[in-house]
């Protein structure tokens, strides 16, 4: 099979909602998983991209749905029979996902400030009370962020965006 055009690919995610994005890209994952689709391989580079620059954005949804549908998407990749090695060699041919899951920072604003300040990882309470005062202030920033944010509630938009990628 031949898939879409990879440029008209790139051209209509660019208009998709976040919402449209997400279940869009969750169509094209299983299409190629249940049919054999190759067709849709074109689409998935761009609709992670844009996924990716709305949830960047700030663009989210009030009550997390997109979040989790982005993430149980993600989660289709743990579900894959044993000895289905194709989906994988797909998915990975696809064109741009390579470049865009080995060379894109898909971290989001928040992961991404954490790690630019703390690139070891998060010190734990204790060893910020040593730390020089930038350190410090940007240390309680960054708690503070995460507690208004109620990072690890099932409830929690934020708790989801891109662990899909970053875990899978």
């Amino acid at each position: 099979a031949v898939c879409n055009d990879p440029a008209a690919s790139v051209a209509a995610a660019a208009k998709l909602p976040l919402a449209a994005a997400a279940e869009k890209l969750r169509l094209c994952i299983v299409r190629l998983g249940q049919e054999r689709d190759f067709a849709v391989a074109a689409d998935f580079a761009p609709l992670l991209a844009r996924v990716k620059a709305q949830f960047n954005a700030g663009g989210t949804d009030a009550g997390g749905d997109v979040e989790m549908a982005v993430h149980s998407t993600g989660r289709i990749f743990s579900f894959i029979p044993e000895g289905q090695d194709w989906f994988f060699d797909a998915f990975w041919a696809a064109p741009g996902v390579a470049d865009l899951l080995l060379r894109e920072d898909l971290l989001t604003p928040d992961a991404r400030r954490r790690k630019a300040a703390f690139p070891l990882g998060m010190p734990d309470c204790d060893a910020a009370r040593g730390m020089d005062e930038w350190h410090q202030a940007e240390y309680e920033a960054i708690e503070d962020a995460e507690e208004e944010a109620s990072y690890g509630d099932a409830t929690d938009a934020g708790a989801y965006k891109f662990s899909f990628l970053l875990f899978h």
